[in-house]
């Protein structure tokens, strides 16, 4: 089955007489342990209170575009920084990976979530080691170092994909201050002095699109930015210490199939949406248009339209919207599609609210049941019938892909629940 795309938030907007709207789809994690979020022009919209002392380092998990941070305990002595999982709208954090008094103070994913890449920040450990946390074994590993020196350096970190390299910006102020972009399948690392900046930096993100990305420094409460072409030039675009921002990260907020779908209602081709995060209130709207009947947080969508959703933002008057959602008639939507394997294949009721039942000319060989998000809720592969029943009544409201493999061939039907 294919996995959900995970699509990021596209705006902000502010409760009020005059809505504030921002395509800028960032938060940051500040160096007093919350979450900022910002305006269009990267000035400050809302800071929200994580109760956690110190935030070092924030990135999403591409495997469920989660957001997860490197964070110290209130209470718990320098040194002990631990990977927690992060929910931007209420501020509620879990232990995801305790690295026992370890001092990371960087870290990053790699492009398929498998690897973790953490840079010590000093102390007993040496400064500037990287290590390689294997996600699946739980196992570290040392990689290389970032060569900086105790007591002077500190870095920003973070991976870009389109060439599979770690791109690391160290900042000094009596140092060196430079690029080091470290390939991590052969270990090569190259270095390149950092021009436009002298200073400790603590955080850095790939913009999504080429060679851009941005660096912090908390410590000087700047915001600089790279040029296309030119990831070792830093200029300032912003300044400000309200909040300080020690990195940041693209979050995300919905699932859907694509951007864009197509769907056939007249052959019960539809498709939903579904918040990513429990959040405090939401709202649904179509067009532009508030859906005040909808209440669920899977919006089943049978109709045409540009779909998105607000969601406020703790206990703040901020709403964030998400990425719009463009839904259409597919062109070659008509009652045939299909057709053959429909004479062959029975899938009803649809919707469905209890048992759903799947009755074939062929001996059914399997039956596999996911959800939008490619979770497999249910498979049967003992085969041998034509015919069975599956208790639905405990799926949550939403859009669910049945497989049905045969001996006359496969069928996909998408189940209303």
């Amino acid at each position: 089955m294919k996995k959900l795309l995970l699509f990021a938030l596209a705006s902000f907007s502010l409760a009020g007489s005059a809505q504030i709207e921002t395509s800028l789809n960032w938060a940051g994690i500040g160096p007093t342990g919350g979450l900022n979020f910002f305006l269009d022009d990267s000035t400050d919209l809302v800071t929200i209170d994580c109760d956690y002392h110190t935030g070092y380092a924030l990135f999403t998990d591409p495997k469920d575009s989660l957001l997860y941070g490197l964070f110290r305990g209130t209470g718990e002595t320098y040194g002990d920084n631990n990977l927690y999982r992060i929910n931007p709208f209420n501020g509620e954090i879990t232990l995801a990976i305790d690295f026992a008094g370890t001092e990371f103070t960087s870290a990053t994913i790699n492009t398929d979530g498998s690897t973790i890449y953490l840079i010590n920040g000093g102390g007993v450990a040496t400064l500037g080691d990287i290590i390689a946390y294997d996600v699946e074994t739980g196992t570290e590993a040392l990689l290389t170092s970032a060569l900086g020196e105790e007591g002077t350096s500190t870095y920003g970190m973070t991976y870009h994909p389109l060439d599979d390299q770690l791109y690391i910006y160290e900042g000094s102020e009596i140092g060196d201050t430079r690029l080091q972009k470290i390939d991590v399948s052969i270990l090569s690392n190259e270095h390149i002095a950092l021009t436009g900046f002298d200073g400790f930096i603590t955080g850095a993100m790939w913009q999504g699109v080429d060679y851009e990305f941005i660096v912090n420094t908390a410590y000087d409460c700047s915001f600089l930015k790279t040029e296309e072409l030119a990831p070792d030039h830093l200029e300032e675009f912003y300044n400000s210490c309200m909040p300080e921002t020690s990195d940041l990260a693209n979050i995300h907020t919905i699932y859907a199939e694509s951007d864009s779908i197509a769907i056939c209602p007249e052959t019960g081709d539809f498709t939903s949406i579904e918040l990513m995060y429990d959040v405090n209130s939401f709202e649904w709207y179509k067009d532009g248009v508030l859906l005040t009947d909808e209440t669920e947080t899977t919006l089943t969508i049978d109709e045409p339209g540009v779909y998105q959703a607000a969601m406020e933002i703790k206990t703040t008057t901020a709403m964030l919207f998400s990425q719009e959602i463009t839904v259409y008639l597919d062109p070659a939507c008509t009652s045939s599609i299909d057709e053959q394997m429909d004479n062959l294949i029975s899938v009803y009721p649809n919707p469905v609210q209890n048992t759903l039942t799947i009755a074939a000319e062929a001996n059914i060989q399997s039956i596999t049941i996911n959800d939008l998000k490619g979770n497999v809720l249910y498979t049967n592969n003992q085969g041998g019938s034509n015919n069975t029943e599956i208790d639905f009544s405990d799926l949550k409201s939403g859009i669910y892909l049945v497989e049905v493999i045969t001996d006359n061939g496969n069928y996909i039907k998408k189940i209303v629940k």
